[in-house]
């Protein structure tokens, strides 16, 4: 039989992730265990769990950090955990995603066809609360692949409801954890799609509620900071990526770059550019 782990990671939105476990409680095909790993929150999310019946479930493992190790940290050790747990396959998402009551069974439906090449990911169609695909959360379709109805072939996708093979896990690793935030997923992803397909489902719905349906064009200075130097450690250092898609990241760099400077910059932006550049060329990568 299948196992799945539920991995979600929670910071301080104890309401945004009351909505979350019970849209995963709530799911046709349910996770056999669900791990969610408390980045140190303070904010009464444990009362919460208590409060709202949720730890009285057996199938949830609450693993509470005595640090903030931000998104790629705590995934890191959520994939950990639950692979740990003897999970064949981790369902990864943040404490605002509220996947629709299908969305994991559709996942598993895909990822459980006679493929010549089992898929190492399958990614679902993400939307903000408007219905609309949210900016944040758009799979890369694989080259000479289009988005479709059905299921497609892609090369790298967000860790909004995301599925992936165990077994890939224990092939290329766990994300990097000192990315902290922005580009983990990316880099991730792409390590686990080079040498087995990704695919995804776009029968399998969830909303990523976000405050709004922001773009990395919009992110304040200390994430920009962070996204500069993220993916500069990406194109140096991450097994991820062929000789031409290295290429091609470092083109969509720059202009990255160029949009966002043409979309306004300000002192602030400019200096975590800079910040990024130094800290991404001159600065060390740690697992």
């Amino acid at each position: 039989m299948t196992t799945v782990a539920a991995v979600i990671v929670t910071w301080n939105r104890k309401d945004l992730l009351r909505r979350c476990l019970r849209a995963v409680f709530a799911q046709r095909r349910a996770p056999d265990l669900i791990v969610l790993v408390d980045n140190a929150s303070s904010d009464g999310t444990t009362a919460m769990l208590a409060d709202e019946g949720f730890l009285a479930d057996p199938r949830l493992r609450v693993f509470r950090m005595t640090e903030n190790l931000g998104g790629a940290g705590g995934f890191a050790e959520g994939i950990r955990r639950g692979r740990a747990l003897g999970a064949d396959w981790l369902w990864l998402f943040d404490d605002d995603t509220l996947p629709e009551p299908g969305c994991l069974s559709e996942l598993l439906r895909v990822a459980e066809r006679p493929w010549r090449r089992p898929p190492s990911l399958l990614a679902s169609r993400v939307v903000w609360t408007d219905g609309t695909l949210h900016p944040m959360n758009r799979v890369k379709p694989l080259r000479g692949h289009r988005p479709r109805p059905g299921p497609f072939a892609i090369r790298a996708c967000s860790f909004v409801s995301c599925l992936i093979r165990g077994t890939v896990v224990d092939e290329v690793g766990l994300p990097v954890a000192a990315y902290r935030l922005w580009l983990d997923d990316v880099e991730y992803t792409h390590r686990l799609a080079r040498h087995h397909p990704g695919i995804c489902v776009p029968s399998s719905l969830a909303v990523h509620a976000t405050a709004a349906a922001a773009s990395v064009f919009q992110a304040p200075p200390d994430r920009l900071r962070l996204m500069v130097r993220n993916w500069l450690w990406m194109l140096r250092w991450s097994p991820g990526f062929s000789g031409g898609e290295r290429i091609m990241s470092a083109a969509r760099f720059f202009y990255t770059l160029a949009r966002a400077a043409r979309n306004g910059s300000t002192p602030c932006t400019v200096r975590a550019f800079i910040a990024g550049c130094r800290e991404g060329i001159g600065g060390r990568q740690h697992a």
